[in-house]
């Protein structure tokens, strides 16, 4: 296509073929890889916030245990 627009003195128009053409590859790759991003973020958080979650309550389990034992 560069050759092409050379050879006719369309230079520009060829350029701008190529960018539509790159920006547009671009916009697909970064949307696929949000797409493969976004449950791997949902799954890393539900696990953190699953943690603390577990962080908080063994404890006070522990010691609920503790008073009904006595």
């Amino acid at each position: 296509a560069l050759k092409a627009g050379e050879t006719t003195g369309q230079l520009g128009a060829a350029l701008r073929h190529i960018e539509d053409y790159a920006a547009g590859r671009a916009r697909e790759t970064l949307a696929t890889a949000l797409a493969f991003l976004e449950p791997a973020l949902l799954a890393a958080l539900t696990g953190i916030v699953g943690l603390i979650a577990l962080s908080f309550f063994l404890p006070l389990f522990s010691l609920l245990g503790g008073i009904n034992a006595r």
